[in-house]
């Protein structure tokens, strides 16, 4: 068994989703997958929690027979070098430890940097300029997953995301916000560069490539899945498909990556499922006509359904017979229709 070492339950959210992980009954912060080929643990920050929580969770795969055969502790980390680029995910090679003689080294394939383990945040330029002569990027685990690493005599290779370059500004929001995208990022470079169980996730489909979109895993998934079922549906090859002048014309928009990759997967689904597509903006407009506030009045997404769902505050009879003078101006009958496609 592989067993994978987290900090924090942020960056591993990710990696519980997409690999069928399930928690240890004599551990809730230990996670087995169905096969026992990989294993996943939530450590928590600092040396001393790594310490107790990895030393404890490898005692009980030990007690139930399992044999590891590597740690890969993943995780964010900040930079004190700025040619190092925010978002970069880096293999790491040695890592040091803030006030400890002893270092470790990775069993690293790839392993270019060196890296040190703080005993506290790094919220200033005073403390990371003296923790820069050691190495150019700074965690607050792997030190200790090393020592653990060594006494249960187990190899240990780490990767590390960069989160930020030290500053004296505050960034720990910034982190927590980014918490999804970087595990996302961290799991895509897990399954395309670490794992040898699993292909890349891009290779039948160059699209994903594309520096023009920026996919999300959830993101990726559904573009692939949609084009799957067009490339059927149609009986079309992909390259066929890419060469659709829309496709050019959204790769062309002057907005953000991300958007562009939102807008391919909505024509996706209008090329799918025209119809459904048809009734879906009808719905959008009937519900954004009705005077009531977003999301506050919606319908059954899969369209299978004649059914509105209210969801509204009320905290003062003000409040009551507005929501009843906008209830009542509601066209049931035209919202039956729409359901129906009778206005197709």
């Amino acid at each position: 068994m592989d067993l994978l070492v987290f900090a924090h339950r942020g960056e591993a959210q990710t990696f519980l989703k997409e690999m069928d992980f399930k928690s240890h009954p004599e551990f809730n912060d230990l996670y087995l997958n169905g096969d026992l080929s990989f294993g996943l643990v939530l450590t928590g920050e600092g040396p001393q929690n790594v310490m107790m929580a990895l030393t404890y969770a490898m005692g009980v795969l030990k007690t139930q027979g399992i044999q590891l055969n590597q740690l890969i502790n993943f995780g964010i980390c900040a930079s004190f070098n700025e040619d190092l680029k925010q978002g970069e995910i880096f293999e790491i090679r040695t890592i040091y430890g803030q006030g400890e003689f002893k270092s470790f080294q990775c069993l690293g394939e790839t392993s270019k940097l060196d890296l040190i383990t703080a005993n506290e945040r790094i919220l200033d330029t005073k403390l990371a300029n003296s923790l820069s002569h050691f190495a150019p990027l700074a965690d607050r685990e792997a030190w200790a997953i090393g020592l653990v690493a060594k006494k249960f005599q187990t190899p240990l290779r780490a990767f590390k995301l960069i989160s930020d370059h030290v500053t004296d500004a505050p960034i720990c929001e910034y982190i927590k916000e980014h918490a999804q995208d970087y595990s996302q990022e961290l799991y895509r470079y897990f399954v395309t560069s670490v794992s040898k169980q699993e292909k890349s996730l891009n290779a039948e489909l160059p699209l994903l490539d594309d520096k023009d979109f920026y996919f999300t895993l959830s993101l990726e998934r559904e573009v692939r899945n949609l084009t799957e079922q067009i490339l059927v549906k149609y009986e079309i090859d992909l390259e066929e498909l890419l060469n659709l002048s829309a496709i050019k014309n959204i790769k062309a928009l002057e907005v953000t990556p991300k958007k562009k990759a939102l807008e391919l997967r909505d024509f996706l689904k209008e090329k799918l499922y025209p119809t459904r597509t048809k009734i879906i903006k009808q719905l959008d407009s009937f519900v954004k006509n009705t005077a009531l506030e977003k999301n506050e009045l919606t319908y059954d997404p899969s369209l299978e359904k004649v059914i509105l769902y209210i969801r509204s505050k009320i905290t003062s009879e003000k409040d009551l017979v507005s929501l009843q003078k906008n209830l009542s101006k509601i066209d049931w009958q035209r919202f039956n229709s729409l359901m129906n496609g009778e206005e197709l």
